[in-house]
């Protein structure tokens, strides 16, 4: 198990250096492809020490970006402004995961805690609690329902939108 986090680490970490520290990001798959962003703005990330674990797009193809315990955005221009910062009771918030449901609200897989952040930048904590596994929960995606999917440790949950769970598969 070790031997796996640790090869997960190793081969994560050149990804990305170089998906994040290289000048130019060029879109592919969810991003128009008369769409390039130009991140010059590595610079800052670097100087504010402000790592990037996850990545987002709105419904107006913005560029939203999560770190520790913050979220940028990123408009054309390539100006940052903070979105959100959530609050750190635990120190363990680390956002793995971000993804926009179809009403512009931003949720977020935050280790310890999904975060919805609404369309006013307000973060809110949808759930918490102790997720199993070395990240905790480090990804979560909404479903055209709105349905909510998050994944921790070896499981995949569903949560609807009155936020009742069921573990949707798990692996052992």
């Amino acid at each position: 198990m070790i031997k796996q986090i640790l090869l997960s680490i190793i081969l994560f970490i050149p990804f990305t250096t170089l998906l994040f520290c290289s000048s130019e990001l060029h879109g592919t798959g969810n991003i128009k492809n008369d769409t390039s962003i130009i991140l010059d703005s590595a610079t800052f990330f670097k100087e504010s020490d402000a790592t990037i674990h996850a990545i987002a797009f709105n419904h107006k193809n913005q560029l939203y970006v999560g770190g520790k315990n913050k979220v940028y955005s990123i408009d054309k221009e390539n100006n940052i402004k903070t979105y959100a910062t959530l609050t750190d009771t635990t120190h363990k918030t680390i956002i793995w995961g971000m993804a926009f449901d179809s009403n512009g609200n931003l949720f977020i897989a935050a280790h310890d805690r999904v975060v919805r952040i609404d369309t006013l930048g307000i973060p809110q904590n949808l759930i918490q609690e102790d997720f199993g596994g070395p990240c905790g929960v480090s990804d979560v995606r909404i479903d055209s329902a709105n349905n909510l999917y998050i994944a921790y440790d070896n499981i995949i949950a569903r949560y609807d939108t009155a936020l009742n769970k069921k573990n949707r598969c798990e692996w052992k």
